[in-house]
């Protein structure tokens, strides 16, 4: 999914489709920051492709480039143009990256002893 999508949807969304020129210009800074936020919750910041322009691919789950992303970016682009309905995106997006990360499964590890298992052995207190 490329950023001009999440755009599109924000859009919509926004019921601004016919002003599109009038956001687009801020749309991408606003992309790559929100794309930082996410990854960062997400745990995803290994490898993220460079963004450079609208054309360029999220990098991101779909889930969240669809149902995440453009509630975020809809927020930030009315939030001056309208504070109410920009309240009720960023309300959204919030909802919606909680829910992502909560249904995400836990990783598991081995967990390391530095001591070794001398915690029941004949020096133990009890």
């Amino acid at each position: 999914m490329t950023l001009n999508d999440i755009f599109d949807l924000a859009m919509i969304l926004s019921d601004n489709e016919d002003d599109a020129d009038l956001y687009s210009p801020r749309a991408l800074g606003i992309l790559k920051v929100l794309r930082r936020e996410i990854a960062t919750l997400c745990g995803d910041r290994d490898f993220l492709p460079e963004l450079t322009g609208l054309d360029s691919p999220f990098g991101l789950d779909d889930e969240l480039a669809e149902g995440v992303a453009p509630y975020g970016l809809a927020a930030n682009l009315l939030l001056e143009d309208n504070p109410g309905t920009a309240s009720y995106f960023a309300q959204k997006y919030e909802e919606g990256l909680r829910y992502y990360l909560a249904r995400r499964k836990a990783e598991t590890e081995e967990i390391e002893r530095p001591y070794g298992l001398i915690g029941y052995g004949s020096f133990a207190r009890w």
